[in-house]
């Protein structure tokens, strides 16, 4: 797929519960938020591919705040929102423009369309394409996060008159290259794994009545409540999934550029879902395993039968990639 060919939406954001919370804050607050902010924005022009993301969250309505309550996690980006939450302690140093490109790189999955939700209660049920789904879109936001790491730390290396290393240069001289590799390496890092891994088999596993305990905490100041449902790409389909690598501009598409062996081998395979459960920590032994046998009986495709879901058979995904 080129670049280019991503389709234009227009997207209206659902933004009165923001408007809703803010409303509530003190003048003091407010003030304290705009100077916050204005010193992150004034760092984020030392990252190209930050200041392009800025750029793109200025046309399309990106509305930005800082979370004093959040934890166990560097901001977040509210679905259907167009809201991106910076939490304060990450607010202060170089390491906020990591997460503000990680939760901007969300912000604009969302706009094309690309994350996958099944809101409060599932209507769809392929466990599998669903967790790729997820894995591949926070592996993307994660690319971008760390190449604008890499940006930032060039950045104040040529300020102090200091050399850039030649393999970090290397880098940033190849955008595609750089960000396939990253893209790529988070499916081999567990750390990634197992935190995402964690929450999603228990958010979906205590939807699907697998689990009832707690989820993570995260605390959000800004939570997520909307009955939201998306598909997000459709992982048998290359054309689809190539979607997720264009650029903010438009004018690049990392994936592309990958081996066309790469992904359908690497990640779009029920193998990649299962790893993602099994990532839980021990005291999830009891919920992966649930979750994957009901995904290897086959039996994720609900319906309803006098208000309670009913499982029935549904087909596995094929992926008739090259």
């Amino acid at each position: 797929m080129a670049a280019q060919q991503i389709y234009k939406r227009k997207v209206d954001w659902d933004q009165a519960a923001f408007r809703k919370m803010r409303a509530t804050w003190s003048p003091e607050r407010k003030a304290e938020d705009r100077k916050i902010l204005r010193r992150v924005f004034n760092k984020a022009a030392a990252s190209p591919t930050l200041a392009a993301e800025m750029k793109w969250a200025k046309a399309h309505g990106i509305k930005f705040f800082i979370d004093r309550t959040a934890v166990n996690c560097g901001g977040y980006y509210t679905l259907s929102t167009g809201v991106v939450a910076i939490g304060a302690r990450y607010a202060f140093d170089d390491s906020g423009m990591e997460v503000l490109a990680h939760e901007l790189r969300h912000a604009w999955q969302d706009y094309h369309g690309l994350i996958a939700c099944h809101g409060k209660t599932p209507k769809f049920g392929n466990f599998s394409t669903f967790f790729i789904n997820n894995a591949m879109i926070e592996a993307d936001a994660m690319a971008y996060g760390q190449r604008v790491r890499d940006e930032i730390r060039a950045a104040s290396l040529k300020k102090r008159n200091n050399p850039v290393p030649a393999g970090l240069q290397t880098s940033l001289d190849n955008e595609n290259a750089d960000l396939g590799k990253k893209f790529l390496s988070w499916f081999g890092n567990s750390f990634y794994t197992r935190f995402y891994g964690d929450f999603f088999s228990k958010a979906y596993g205590r939807k699907w009545g697998l689990y009832e305990g707690e989820l993570p905490l995260r605390n959000f100041e800004h939570p997520f409540d909307q009955d939201v449902h998306k598909s997000g790409f459709d992982t048998s389909d290359r054309q689809d999934v190539l979607r997720l690598g264009v650029n903010f501009s438009g004018t690049r598409n990392y994936l592309a550029d990958l081996p066309p062996e790469v992904l359908p081998r690497r990640i779009l395979s029920p193998s990649l879902a299962r790893t993602f459960w099994g990532a839980a920590n021990n005291n999830q032994r009891k919920l992966t395993t649930a979750l994957e046998r009901a995904y290897m009986e086959d039996i994720f495709a609900p319906e309803r039968v006098n208000g309670r879901l009913k499982a029935t058979r549904s087909a596995l995904p094929r992926h008739p990639w090259p």
